[in-house]
């Protein structure tokens, strides 16, 4: 236990400067981390978002941004990372687009009500479940809108050496779930008390199983 505390300490401080500081080293380090598989379990959220406007929070180095925008949709990104905003904005200027980013914090976003269809979150930290958080969702989603959240992986069948020790450094980070009632409880039930109907489901990709998370407003 003790072990873990400290792991996750060094987790997060690296986070935060993988966030700021270093974020031109962060898709390396998250497929590093992840074999190879961490902008591939990204896109698995894409079926999931076919509305006219998708607000994505926490877009990153910009991978998602940039597939929704070259499928047509009229998606927005918000994020506090002034460096990520940089990385993300570079990268869509290289694909031609304009790109739509804003810098702001989930608790307090910057759009009228009910201005998306859909909000996406990949990976999220730990503020996608601040109930200020999930009211600024509720309120700029429209009534028949949906939250899209991928919270985690679970690596089912490590099938090499990165495989395996992705799998034992998700475990300990809390970002490689079993398949357990009270792991569904815990997604599920402070977005129920935000005023969401909550669907949990699992895709199967490659040698691991990805969790999504559909929450629409009540």
């Amino acid at each position: 236990m003790a072990m873990r505390k400290i792991i996750l300490r060094i987790y997060y401080w690296l986070t935060r400067l993988l966030y700021h500081q270093f974020a031109w080293a962060y898709d390396w380090v998250a497929a590093l981390v992840s074999a190879g598989m961490w902008r591939a379990w990204v896109m698995t959220t894409l079926p999931y978002l076919r509305g006219a406007s998708v607000l994505e929070l926490g877009y990153g180095p910009g991978h998602l941004q940039a597939a929704l925008l070259s499928r047509g949709i009229h998606a927005f990104g918000a994020d506090l990372s002034p460096q990520m905003s940089r990385l993300a904005a570079t990268r869509l200027r290289n694909k031609g687009i304009s790109p739509p980013l804003v810098n702001a914090r989930a608790q307090q976003l910057p759009f009228p009500r009910a201005a998306f269809d859909q909000v996406v979150s990949t990976f999220p930290a730990p503020y996608i479940y601040d109930p200020r958080t999930l009211q600024e969702i509720h309120r700029v989603l429209s009534p028949h809108g949906t939250l899209v959240i991928l919270p985690g992986t679970t690596i089912t069948s490590p099938q090499n050496i990165w495989e395996k020790l992705g799998s034992w450094f998700f475990d300990i980070i809390g970002l490689n779930p079993q398949q357990s009632d009270d792991y569904r409880v815990r997604l599920a039930t402070p977005l129920q008390q935000a005023g969401f109907d909550v669907e949990i489901q699992t895709q199967p990709f490659k040698s691991s199983t990805v969790w999504i998370v559909l929450a629409r407003p009540l």
